[in-house]
């Protein structure tokens, strides 16, 4: 029995030695929470008082703090998130502010009262162009005026009228081709009135103020022979005849005759007279034209 006492006094010794407090290692446990419970506090009969934004920070520090240790969990990162809250925003209505331009003051300009014109008259003109009227005075043709033999072809006035409107008939030679011909407005389309001293006489539908006369000789043959003009005159009748123009050169031994180039025109000039026929005399060669045009005084 005293053996067996001091057996187990020895287990005893033998075992607490073995468990020296220097060799025993506490591990410290450490709470294993699956799923914080959070608990709601009691209602009253008070309302709570409203949740801040200090508080809503709070709550989400403390359940951050008591997530599990144990690996990542589906649990999503609360991040506090300010929403903001849309402003309505009332727009003043625009305050009204004048920045128009005065109305302007419509001043009634009075009405121009023309002084009537005289239009001048175009009689059955079927060619030509509208120039402005001159202010050449025209005279009546008689056997007493004289024009000065010797006068170089001079330019139309300004403010003449062309025109083809008359009839066309000759006095001597021997007319080939149609002499309407010349009043077509056709240069190339013409009549030619051969033999010396023939002449083309025109034949105007009343009495104008005839100015000048644009002419375009042609050629009556294969050469370039000129086409001679002697004298234009003019009559009021058709009976009594005064020259208008009597040019200054010769034309072979023709004295006082202006040989014109074929295909090129010709203007003649001369003091503004009332006329209604015009004569055209003859040179030593053919006298052929593919247009003749008078040019008169509106």
């Amino acid at each position: 029995m005293a053996r067996t006492s001091k057996l187990s006094l020895l287990l005893v010794t033998v075992l607490l030695a073995a468990c020296s407090p220097e060799q025993i290692t506490v591990t410290p446990i450490t709470p294993q929470v699956a799923n914080p419970i959070v608990i709601a506090p009691l209602a009253t009969d008070t309302a709570p008082a409203p949740a801040t934004e200090t508080e809503d920070l709070t709550q989400i520090a403390v359940l951050t703090a008591v997530t599990p240790t144990q690996g990542p969990t589906d649990t999503p990162d609360v991040t506090p998130t300010t929403e903001a809250t849309p402003t309505s925003i009332i727009a003043l209505p625009p305050t009204e502010t004048s920045t128009s331009s005065p109305t302007p003051t419509v001043t009634e300009t009075p009405t121009r009262t023309s002084t009537p014109t005289r239009t001048p008259t175009r009689t059955r003109t079927p060619f030509g162009a509208t120039a402005a009227p001159t202010s050449a005075a025209a005279t009546t043709p008689d056997a007493t005026q004289a024009v000065v033999p010797g006068t170089p072809p001079q330019p139309l006035p300004g403010g003449v009228l062309l025109t083809r409107d008359y009839e066309i008939s000759s006095e001597g030679g021997e007319v080939i081709g149609t002499p309407n011909d010349m009043r077509d407005a056709r240069e190339l389309t013409w009549a030619s009135l051969r033999g010396e001293g023939g002449s083309w006489v025109l034949t105007l539908r009343d009495a104008r103020r005839v100015a000048g006369l644009r002419l375009f000789p042609q050629r009556d043959g294969t050469g370039d022979e000129t086409v001679a003009l002697t004298r234009v005159e003019v009559s009021a009748d058709g009976e009594t005849w005064v020259d208008a123009y009597v040019p200054n050169g010769k034309c072979g031994a023709t004295a006082n005759c202006l040989a014109m180039a074929p295909q090129r025109y010709q203007e003649i000039g001369f003091t503004t007279v009332e006329a209604q026929y015009i004569r055209l005399r003859s040179g030593p060669t053919r006298f052929a034209f593919g247009e003749i045009e008078v040019a008169v005084v509106p």
